[in-house]
Parts: C-alpha cells; structure tokens; sequence
C-alpha cells in the first residue's frame, strides 16, 4: 500500500511539474530518492547534431551542464548509438546497450561520466520528433549498481505518465508564448485595455490603463478592484460592471454610451466601454465570466510616435514630427513654434509627406494616417525604441 502511494504522489508531482516548471525543484529530489540517482536530468537533444538544449538537472552545475551540451553530448556513443534510436516509450539502461564496450572506453565516458561518478544509467525516452529527441536521464555510481530488473519495471509505470507531462509541458509552453505576444499587443495600445472577473478584481491590465492607475485620477485599483475615485462615478461603474455580468444564457449584448469618468484635474472625463469577453461561455462556466473594459482618455496626443511614423512611411524624423503635430490637431504655424522652426519649413516637409504618400491635401494627410495603422490607437512606444 505504501509502495503504491508514492509512485501515486510521484505521478502527481509529474503533472505538477509538467503544468509549473518550477515543480521540477521538487520532483527531482524524489526521482533521485527512489532511483538512488545521483543526476536525474531532462534532456532534449538534436538528432543530427547531437546538440543539447533546454537541460534541467540535478546533480550537474552549470559547467557540467554547458560542456555535455557542447562537447560531450554530440560525442556520446551511448547517444549516438542506443538514445537516438529509441523510439518514443523506450526504457532502457546502460547495461543494455549493444556496444558497452565501445561507451565505457568512450572519451565522454572517461572525461565526463566518470569525473562526475554516474556510470550507469537509466534513459526514459518521453517524445520524439523528426530532429529532437526528449528524454529522462538518472545516473548513478558504479558504487551503488546497475539500474535492476525492479526499476525498470517501476520506470514502465510512469512512463505513460512522463509521455503525456512532457506533452502537456509543450503545449503549455506554446500556449504560454502566445499569452506573452497578446499582452505585448494590448501593451502597444493607447487605450486602456481592463479585464476584470465577476469579484471584480482586475486581472489584467496593459500599460495603458497601469498609467492611468497610477495617476489616481478618476480610476484606481483599490484592493484589486476597479473603482472610480468619485462615488456617484464608481456606483455607476459597479453597477454597470454587474449588469454585464447578469446577462442570461443567449442574451445578446447591446452597447450603450461610454461611462464618463469625472477627473480631478482640468481634464475632459475618462471614456468606459464595458463588454462581455467570450460572452457564449458566460452562462455555461461562471467561473470564466469576465468583462473587457476599454479606457479612452480624450485629452490623450491621437498620434504619438514620430519614430513609428517614419518607419511605417518611409518619413525623415522632420516630416513624422509635422505629420504627428498635424494629426493632433496643430496649425502650421503651431507646429513652427513648437519645433522652434518657422511657417516655410513647415510646409516644405508637408510637401514632401504630400508626394510620399501621394495625398494632396492636409485633411486626406490626416485621414490616411488615422484610417492606417494608428486607427487601432498605438501608444507611442515602436519596436526600434524599446531598448
């Protein structure tokens, strides 16, 4: 009974590991505990090369790690030979590979496996694609012994477990990828971007709308809930935060006018839109319902950037400064003062914006930078300005 509790528990640990990396730093322990395993390791390594990457390990420092990657790792006869060309499921120990003779006097073998004293081994090969194989490695010292008849049995247990962990780890990888590259998206946004569970606590929030919080002007986050710094605004922003939520299974969603959001500074109001995200699934998972809120700030520069103006249109620095000024709503005249330049200059730079972009009047200028990529309100921060 006991026996079959831990291997429970470290089937458990596996999938833990396999949903939070950072598990890894517990399970390890375990498998070396019950392996009597002095390195246990999770590899990936390229079939062609040889190549190592994407290690995790215990028993190895970083310089063991570098050096198997680098040098020993596309030299081992063990690899070469036996590991890359199991199939996925294979289970197999040093002991068992066809040229032992040739690993044991191998310089990967003398070098390396020796100088850390874990001859014999255990590999569980856990996926394998066209160039990549992945794989469970425990070592041990010649000391202890071969891995037993015993222990392979027992890996046969947790390999369907390892096989499906390592795919599910894959797929949270990808998943997790893509949630980086939509919060850089809504980062790159001038509105403010709010989702918000039905406690309503905010449970993500972009640059934007981390701005407009810090400011404590009109919105604010107070114990991780949304609030309006003003009452009669913050009890009309529950509520309306509350109808969304109360909408039945089928019901469709209608759109009112925006919330204003009164500020204390000489500031025209916030704008809030609210909507039902993924609003199919409301009824069905309550655990999921969640409200999307957009923060339009109208006192916000409509346009700016001038360095994503002139690399989406080819400008000089010059032009996307006149173009940016003209699209918040400059006079010529403004935009000379402003760049401490005078009324021709001015005009020489929107003639030559005029031939780039083909427009011939100031009014399509604006339209077509407002209708182009900018109509989705970039906050002003490009790639190239990242540093």
């Amino acid at each position: 009974m006991d026996k079959q509790l831990g291997l429970n528990d470290l089937i458990r640990r596996i999938y833990k590991t396999a949903m939070d990396p950072n598990e890894w730093q517990e399970l390890a322990p375990i498998l070396a505990d019950n392996f009597k395993t002095s390195v246990v390791a999770r590899l990936e390594q390229n079939l062609i090369t040889g190549e190592g990457k994407g290690y995790q390990s215990l028993g190895l420092d970083r310089q063991d790690i570098e050096n198997y990657e680098s040098y020993y790792g596309p030299r081992s006869v063990l690899f070469r030979d036996s590991i890359s060309n199991s199939r996925e499921g294979a289970i197999f120990t040093d002991q068992m590979a066809a040229n032992y003779d040739d690993y044991i006097s191998s310089e990967t073998y003398h070098d390396f496996i020796k100088k850390i004293q874990a001859e014999h081994a255990i590999c569980m090969v856990t996926e394998r694609s066209s160039e990549v194989l992945s794989y469970l490695l425990l070592r041990r010292s010649e000391k202890v012994s071969f891995y037993t008849k015993e222990e392979v049995e027992f890996s046969n247990l947790l390999m369907p477990h390892l096989i499906q962990a390592t795919q599910i780890a894959r797929e949270m990888g990808r998943k997790e990828v893509l949630a980086q590259a939509f919060e850089q998206s809504f980062d790159r946004l001038a509105a403010g971007v709010i989702i918000i569970n039905q406690d309503n606590h905010v449970v993500f929030a972009n640059q934007a709308a981390e701005q407009i919080f810090s400011r404590d002007d009109g919105l604010r986050v107070t114990g991780k809930k949304l609030r309006a710094t003003e009452p009669n605004n913050d009890a009309s922003l529950t509520t309306s935060i509350q109808k969304v939520f109360n909408l039945v299974d089928g019901e469709s969603f209608k759109a009112t006018k925006p919330l204003l959001i009164t500020r204390k500074e000489l500031a025209r109001p916030y704008q809030v839109s609210l909507m039902p995200l993924i609003q199919e699934t409301l009824a069905v998972h309550e655990s999921c319902q969640l409200v999307l809120a957009i923060v339009n700030d109208p006192d916000r520069q409509v346009v700016s950037s001038e360095q994503m103006l002139a690399t989406m249109y080819q400008l000089t620095l010059a032009e996307a400064r006149v173009v940016q000024s003209l699209c918040n709503g400059l006079s010529v005249t403004d935009i000379a003062v402003l760049l401490n330049s005078n009324d021709n200059a001015v005009r020489f730079h929107i003639k030559n914006v005029f031939q780039k972009l083909h427009v011939k009047r100031q009014s399509e200028l604006v339209s077509l930078i407002l209708k182009g990529p900018f109509s989705v309100l970039f906050n002003g921060v490009s790639v190239c300005e990242r540093s």
